[in-house]
């Protein structure tokens, strides 16, 4: 999609609908990512119905270039008319990406990753900040430099302390 950076700010909406348990995050969640000039939209219904384009379970990512569903054990990318541009079937593609991370670190040859390491970072942040715009029901502003937000209680979340005998070492 061409949205390399962080967004600008993040808003979520959602709530636990399905089942009255311990875990700690949505299962029905909206969240809207503002980039200077596009919006990204994340949506996902666990246990809904209707079933979400006919799947059981999976999220789906909407662009300005089109829109991805995404299962347990398959996806599909879509142009802005509906139109399949690409899918795929199986359930080891998260361990793919982990041996080739592995054998990239193991040969230090950078050019055979899958995914370039800052992009795995902000995949991974920005899935951290919808769940923490849901948890505090604000649209929070992202300062790309400090990674941090516009809003104290939010970043009381970005970081945490580790339960005894869950400490991070320290290096150096």
């Amino acid at each position: 999609m061409g949205l390399d950076a962080l967004p600008d700010a993040v808003s979520c909406a959602g709530g636990k609908f399905f089942h009255d348990d311990d875990q700690q995050w949505p299962d029905t969640q909206f969240v809207t990512y503002e980039y200077p000039k596009a919006v990204l939209q994340y949506e996902m219904r666990l246990w809904s119905k209707p079933r979400l384009h006919d799947a059981g379970e999976g999220a789906v990512i909407h662009g300005e270039n089109g829109w991805m569903l995404v299962t347990n054990t398959s996806w599909k990318a879509f142009d802005p008319t509906g139109k399949v541009m690409k899918e795929g079937r199986g359930d080891a593609g998260q361990q793919q990406h982990i041996r080739n991370f592995l054998d990239a670190v193991k040969s230090r040859k950078r050019e055979t990753l899958n995914q370039e390491i800052y992009s795995g970072h902000v995949s991974t942040l920005m899935c951290h900040a919808g769940n923490i715009a849901w948890r505090t029901h604000k649209r929070l502003r992202i300062d790309p430099k400090t990674e941090t937000f516009d809003d104290a209680e939010a970043n009381k979340l970005v970081g945490r302390e580790h339960r005894k005998g869950f400490e991070l070492p320290k290096l150096g």
